[in-house]
């Protein structure tokens, strides 16, 4: 339920995230069922006239995997180099299974340097487009071989909400392994509760968002509610939801009562 001075959502693009947790299994093997869940929604949502933007991280753990490392690197080179190595495995495996569904992929990689200039954000924004009006998923991803700061801090959450009005989305989702932002840490309170709707993100929002990252993502809780303030500044709605239910995805958007959604209240 809309409170009075928000606005009531209506879908025509959407950004969708999904985080290294959801791509991986437990022993940091590739989730092949994770990602078919996935890119299945996706032709449903593209079904729909929906369309549809994917940002993905994955690249580190994936070249983790390819090089036999059992532990995530602790410095940096060693990181970029196997996010060299993993971001093609990372799109081998989505070219794969998108076929599957019909669906034709194509690959960006960005750091947040790409934001800073005009031109580069112009051309960004019209490679989107001709994608979009080729019929092709675009599959973004920071470019972990390169970046520094990127990679200590991890956020595609920021990414995705930054490419949000390029595409000229309504609506963010960020795929995680948690349900949505809590009013405590529900790993050590089981009575924690579920908010459901943000209408503004705050300080007391902020200091809710204190759980602990999950084992292979880097983002964390807070950069998730600072990606849901720049998206609702910008006139865009951001949903935080559990990825297994990445596999209904047209359903969720049509409940929208799972997860977190923060509302925005200006116009895009």
């Amino acid at each position: 339920m809309a409170r009075d001075g928000f606005r009531r959502l209506v879908i025509s693009t959407i950004v969708l995230k999904v985080g290294t947790s959801s791509l991986v299994n437990g022993d940091f093997s590739i989730n092949k069922k994770n990602i078919s869940s996935l890119l299945y929604s996706i032709s449903e949502l593209r079904d729909k006239g929906i369309s549809v933007v994917l940002v993905t991280s994955g690249a580190i753990v994936f070249g983790m995997r390819e090089l036999g490392l059992r532990k995530r690197p602790k410095d940096v080179i060693s990181r970029q180099a196997c996010a060299a190595v993993g971001q093609s495995k990372l799109m081998i495996e989505y070219s794969n299974i998108a076929g599957i569904y019909g669906i034709n992929v194509g690959q960006i990689l960005l750091n947040h340097d790409d934001f800073k200039f005009s031109n580069r954000m112009k051309h960004l924004k019209n490679t989107l487009r001709k994608m979009s009006g080729y019929g092709v998923l675009p599959i973004i991803n920071e470019n972990d071989a390169l970046a520094v700061d990127e990679i200590k801090f991890g956020d595609n959450d920021t990414l995705a909400s930054f490419v949000a009005p390029l595409v000229d989305a309504e609506l963010v989702v960020l795929l995680t392994d948690i349900d949505g932002l809590y009013d405590k840490d529900p790993r050590s309170n089981p009575d924690a509760k579920l908010i459901k709707d943000v209408y503004g993100v705050d300080d007391n929002i902020k200091a809710l968002a204190a759980p602990p990252q999950s084992a292979v993502g880097t983002g964390g809780m807070i950069t998730k509610v600072m990606s849901a303030r720049y998206a609702n500044e910008h006139g865009i709605d951001l949903m935080i939801c559990n990825s297994k239910h990445m596999g209904n995805l047209a359903e969720v958007l049509d409940r929208r009562d799972i997860g977190t959604m923060f509302h925005s209240k200006v116009n895009r």
